[in-house]
């Protein structure tokens, strides 16, 4: 019986591959340099095809609003987004895009003031008393007004 020891095994003179899975018509666009030409021509990285064909757009900007404003904006959002229950959060599924999406839509009026989100709009009544829709007028709640609601 013969065994196997460092000295007697077959020697390996090089690897024997097959036929290469490399696709060789994608080296153009692996090469550096034509990457950093295509930039230096267009301003762009990317694929050729990637590239936008028109410039970017900036003109549509309002001057009093800055990029800093809408980032105070959308970080106050979040915040008072963040701030409500865990109930209502994960009614618009934990997104505060889509609470204001829900809000700005007039037909969420109703629901949006069950869920507590908007005060009810105030309703004034043939004598000039403003009441809101969560309390009947007959209750004597009066939106506006310091003094209690009196008997008469």
């Amino acid at each position: 019986m013969k065994y196997k020891t460092l000295n007697n095994r077959p020697k390996i003179t090089g690897l024997k591959c097959g036929p290469g899975m490399t696709e060789q018509n994608h080296m153009v666009d692996c090469d550096v340099n034509t990457t950093v030409a295509r930039y230096v021509r267009t301003g762009a990285f990317g694929a050729p095809n990637e590239i936008p064909t028109n410039p970017p757009d900036f003109s549509g900007f309002d001057q009093n609003f800055s990029f800093f404003k809408a980032q105070c904006m959308v970080a106050k959002a979040q915040q008072e987004f963040d701030a409500l229950p865990s109930s209502i959060r994960s009614r618009f599924d934990n997104n505060p895009g889509k609470l204001i999406s829900f809000l700005e839509d007039s037909s969420n009026q109703e629901e949006a003031v069950k869920l507590g989100l908007v005060e009810a709009p105030a309703i004034q009544d043939s004598n000039g008393v403003i009441h809101t829709t969560q309390t009947p007028p007959s209750q004597g709640s009066v939106v506006g007004n310091s003094e209690p609601a009196v008997a008469g």
